[in-house]
């Protein structure tokens, strides 16, 4: 398969499918290049080389990076490759048919930027147009890439005093937990959930612009609301916890555990890597079945409903109910901080029995 190498491997393992990764080919197997995509992209600003303590700071985080230590925790179980020859991490049995291309460093590096992209488009679009050949089109994406621009400074939408940590501990992750907490007060509604990796970096203290902002979410998050009485609430969390009969796990870590807002819930860790929902309450009250609340959720149903993964789409009686929005969840999130306003405190939504 073309794919990524991790992808292969969950259907070796998981699927029980013999699949293996395979070379772009040439006209000769000397010719034949491997697609890979980098785990870590990283980029710094050229005026740290001005300051010895930001490029000391930056020099100690890279070594940790690229060293073999920080690879091999990179890499987990992964099919990942090394571009430094001096670390030795075994490949996986996916690359058993590519192993020529990595001895020969015949790795093509897939980089992804929004100016990648944006150069491809007009690069391709000119090939197909007969414009421009093989050697026209490399030159001009070549210059396109490298031609220094004159950007304008982006508009900083708001400056945040209070920095927030990322990392889950026992009651959630309070920078998740921000960023829900803000989008339904800039919403309106009683509850808030995020069902996926809504949160996907710490909420740092100081100037954030409109792409700032939206890098502090993932990416294809789906924005739903609708009115949930008490009892369908409670299903909503049952689907996103409870292992289901067939052995579909929604929890696969814990950056999946539902991030809540407007109300708290309890979680037992089972042990085994699953969880089990507890009592659910709001300002410590319980959860009343029969009262009707209006809830809103974030997240991307690929992690829960896509086969691959959990193959566990939303119950079809909830599905009804909860209306995919047109609102942009990103537009709604700057919104709620245009003009200087700061994040929603983080409230402890969750506690972990174990």
């Amino acid at each position: 398969m073309r794919a990524t190498a991790s992808d292969c491997a969950v259907l070796r393992k998981d699927d029980g499918i013999n699949a293996v990764m395979l070379p772009y080919f040439g006209e000769t197997a000397e010719d034949n290049w491997l697609l890979t995509y980098p785990t870590c992209q990283v980029a710094v600003n050229k005026s740290v080389e001005q300051d010895e303590k930001k490029l000391a700071a930056v020099m100690k985080i890279l070594e940790a990076i690229f060293s073999e230590e920080g690879q091999r925790h990179t890499a987990t179980d992964n099919a990942v490759l090394s571009y430094n020859k001096n670390v030795n991490i075994e490949i996986n049995d996916v690359f058993s048919q590519v192993k020529d291309c990595i001895d020969r460093n015949h790795l093509y590096m897939r980089l992804a930027s929004t100016e990648m992209f944006a150069v491809s488009k007009n690069v391709v679009q000119k090939m197909i147009g007969g414009e421009y050949g093989a050697k026209e089109a490399y030159s001009d994406f070549n210059a396109q890439l490298t031609t220094a621009r004159n950007t304008e400074a982006s508009e900083i939408i708001t400056t945040q005093n209070t920095a927030y940590d990322y990392a889950f501990g026992e009651h959630g992750s309070p920078a998740a937990s921000a960023v829900v907490n803000t989008i339904r007060r800039q919403w309106g509604s009683d509850i808030a959930i995020g069902y996926s990796s809504v949160v996907t970096a710490p909420v740092f203290e100081g100037e954030y612009t409109r792409q700032q902002l939206n890098w502090l979410m993932a990416n294809r998050l789906i924005f739903r609301s609708g009115e949930l009485t008490g009892a369908e609430l409670t299903k909503l969390m049952e689907w996103l916890v409870n292992v289901k009969d067939d052995g579909s796990d929604p929890i696969r870590h814990e950056n999946l555990i539902p991030v809540a807002s407007g109300m708290e819930y309890d979680l037992t860790d089972n042990g085994d890597g699953t969880y089990t929902l507890g009592k659910i309450t709001i300002n410590g009250i319980p959860l009343d079945e029969n009262k009707v609340y209006s809830v809103i959720s974030v997240g991307d149903d690929d992690y829960i409903a896509a086969a691959i993964y959990c193959n566990c789409p939303m119950p079809s009686e909830l599905n009804d109910k909860m209306t995919v929005m047109e609102d942009n969840i990103y537009s709604v999130f700057n919104s709620a901080l245009e003009g200087g306003k700061q994040l929603e405190l983080p409230t402890e939504y969750v506690t972990v029995l174990r």
